[in-house]
């Protein structure tokens, strides 16, 4: 099982943060560039605990929110 938990949803971006309970080593952000009708992964990283995986995610939210990235 997996928990899922979303960082940032608007109408062009999505940044998820991913937990695989059945292994808790396994941390992954995940981020989505979403067009009318599909979705492109663009990136995807692994970690091993969650403290790293929560502040690449907030840090991804706030690089989105300041304009920082390329999309």
């Amino acid at each position: 099982m997996r928990t899922v938990k979303v960082i940032l949803r608007n109408r062009k971006t999505l940044i998820a943060l991913i937990h695989i309970t059945s292994d808790p080593s396994n941390w992954i952000v995940r981020q989505w560039h979403r067009s009318w009708w599909r979705k492109k992964r663009i990136l995807s990283e692994w970690y091993h605990d969650s403290e790293q995986a929560v502040r690449r995610a907030e840090e991804l939210r706030t690089q989105h929110e300041a304009g920082l990235t390329q999309e």
